[in-house]
């Protein structure tokens, strides 16, 4: 940690304006991630963005987070179905968390951009993503699409692969939803 703070000072003395703070999971080590948070928007850095499953993120740490200066979070919701997002996310339970967790960032003021990771199991139903974002968290207007790759988990599970003729029909079908609801749909290629 020691290390990271001093990286984080040295960010600062260059006269960096952003810092993104990813993992792992950073929101595990919630007093670390709290003084780091703080030691960068105290330091003159004003974009702090998080990438997180949420999970871990009720409403007094979204809150804490955010007098922290926290102002982005960068999200895993993997899918708007709890059983694809929980299998996805190797962890049962993590979709009522991770909505749970949204919310409070939302409601704490922190700029929420969702990221799903499409799978084959999911690769269809990118529109149907888009449209339960637009009719369950509208405040959030920004989703970054992405898929599996064959690393981790899924260099031994080729089967999480989406295909990708299949998913270029999906993200042309989620791109004309994302603009009739005014969502901006990142990296859709």
């Amino acid at each position: 940690f020691d290390e990271v703070l001093e990286q984080v000072k040295g960010f600062i003395a260059r006269g960096d304006r952003t810092l993104t703070i990813s993992g792992g999971e950073p929101t595990l080590l919630k007093k670390r991630l709290i003084e780091l948070a703080t030691t960068a928007s105290q330091g003159g850095i004003d974009f702090i963005e998080i990438q997180t499953n949420a999970v871990l993120i009720d409403a007094p740490y979204a809150q804490a987070l955010r007098a922290a200066g926290v102002t982005s979070a960068f999200v895993s919701l993997l899918s708007h179905q709890a059983h694809h997002h929980d299998l996805l996310a190797g962890l049962n339970g993590a979709f009522d968390k991770c909505i749970r967790g949204i919310d409070a960032l939302l409601d704490a003021g922190i700029r929420v951009a969702l990221n799903p990771v499409t799978a084959r199991a999911t690769q269809d139903l990118l529109a149907d993503y888009v449209d339960f974002v637009a009719d369950r968290l509208p405040r959030i207007k920004s989703i970054s699409l992405s898929a599996v790759q064959p690393h981790g988990r899924a260099a031994h599970n080729l089967d999480l692969l989406p295909d990708y003729d299949r998913l270029s029909t999906s993200v042309k079908n989620a791109q004309t939803r994302a603009e009739h609801h005014g969502i901006r749909l990142l990296n859709p290629y």
